[in-house]
């Protein structure tokens, strides 16, 4: 199934479509696509509470080292 690639997330602030958008990517377990759209949002901190509420506890690791990483890169 195709989503729609127009969905602008910007600043942690997402249109209605985009949270339509992120919860169909969620209830179908699509998370790395979910995962797009979050991180594309700047919403890191979203992203990792969404992989901790499947178990996914590796994966949620692995945003937040690379959310650490990219923060203190542009410092």
């Amino acid at each position: 199934m195709e989503y729609p690639t127009t969905v602008t997330l910007r600043n942690g602030n997402s249109t209605s479509s985009g949270h339509f958008v992120l919860q169909i990517l969620m209830d179908e377990d699509n998370l790395r696509q979910a995962e797009h759209y979050f991180l594309e949002a700047g919403d890191w901190k979203q992203c990792i509470n969404m992989y901790r509420s499947k178990d996914m506890y590796d994966e949620a690791y692995r945003v937040s080292f690379d959310a650490t990483i990219s923060v203190t890169s542009d410092d």
